[in-house]
């Protein structure tokens, strides 16, 4: 698939828009689609031996091709995750979360609130170390008087997470990683209790 045949999702959650045809359920139905018409057009080929074979070769060609080209993207998709999680800070990344949920609400001052939100949740739970507070050579405690006190270094993390979380290749990423949660509910629903 070429990443430039893709319209711009300007942050919306993959999975609700343009990869919506690509669904597992819908990529089904056209699997279904395409054996009937394969089997028709063979039909159709069948007194030409010559023609068939081509159709049947180029059909396999065109499958293994596909295949090459899944894993590659594939590949590169789980790339990009591994650089996304060793290269990116826990806030960074807690930012481009919150603004792929929320698009309509992407400005540095709700995410600010969302951040210090989510710190009193983490510290009042005791569970963990709070990893998403803002950098302490800043000298703040919370995200809106970082906003407050430092906007151009706030701004500075909230631009590049907001230019990476509308990004056409993240929002693949969440899509991917909504439809596996799917098949895993479903793998797990179909389990007998024991």
């Amino acid at each position: 698939m070429s990443w430039d045949l893709i319209p711009k999702t300007d942050g919306m959650r993959a999975g609700d828009n343009w990869l919506a045809d690509l669904e597992p359920a819908k990529e089904e139905k056209k699997r279904k689609r395409l054996a009937e018409f394969r089997r028709k057009i063979e039909a159709a080929l069948a007194p030409d031996k010559t023609l068939l074979k081509m159709f049947e070769a180029t059909l396999e060609m065109t499958h293994y091709t596909g295949r090459v080209d899944g894993l590659r993207e594939g590949l590169e998709l789980y790339e990009y995750a591994l650089r996304i999680q060793d290269k990116k800070t826990a806030a960074f990344r807690a930012m481009m979360k919150y603004m792929v949920n929320n698009p309509k609400k992407v400005t540095p001052e709700a995410v600010c609130a969302h951040l210090d939100r989510e710190i009193d949740r983490i510290r009042a739970q005791k569970t963990a170390e709070v990893s998403i507070g803002p950098p302490d050579a800043w000298g703040c405690k919370t995200w809106t008087e970082a906003l407050e006190k430092k906007p151009d270094d706030v701004n500075a993390l909230f631009y590049p997470a907001k230019k990476e979380a509308q990004s056409e290749r993240y929002c693949t990423l969440m899509a991917w990683r909504t439809w596996g949660r799917e098949k895993q509910k479903k793998v797990r629903a179909g389990k007998p209790k024991e």
